[in-house]
């Protein structure tokens, strides 16, 4: 039990002791007549208005209790339901997280693979360059030096 339902606990009690000793009073001192605010009564009538207010106030506590009881049991209830939602959440943000990454490491790889090929058309490229390019030692010789003749 809570300390709500402890404290409402408390305040049944004391509505009920007060109801009883209402009507112990009204039974033993109801001819009595009192001054009050509202003119001069007996103190029976006295005690059943305090009765009825009594029973107005342990009426609006039970509808509050019953409220709290509710609200309580409702909470149980949509607390794991909530629990649950935050886990499907959270599994959609890391599969969509996954897929991010899975599409950056495409887009890396497909980077790579593009420089890769640039790379190697260079590479070609010099190759071709490097044919055409090729020195050709001459075995004559002119004067003491070698003569190079550039490949056509």
């Amino acid at each position: 039990m809570s300390i709500f339902g402890w404290i409402n606990q408390k305040v049944k009690e004391k509505h009920e002791k007060s109801i009883e000793k209402s009507f112990m009073r009204e039974r033993n001192y109801g001819f009595r007549l009192l001054k009050t605010s509202q003119g001069i009564m007996t103190l029976a009538q006295y005690e059943q208005a305090k009765r009825e207010s009594l029973q107005k106030k342990e009426n609006r506590r039970l509808a509050l209790e019953t409220r709290m009881r509710d609200w309580s049991n409702n909470r149980v209830e949509t607390t794991p339901r909530k629990e649950e939602k935050k886990q499907e959440l959270e599994a959609k943000r890391q599969e969509e997280n996954k897929k991010e990454a899975e599409k950056k490491a495409e887009e890396k790889e497909a980077e790579k693979k593009a420089e890769e090929k640039e790379v190697e058309k260079k590479a070609e490229e010099k190759k071709e360059k490097k044919k055409w390019m090729k020195p050709m030692t001459s075995l004559f010789m002119s004067r003491g030096h070698r003569v190079t003749h550039f490949a056509q």
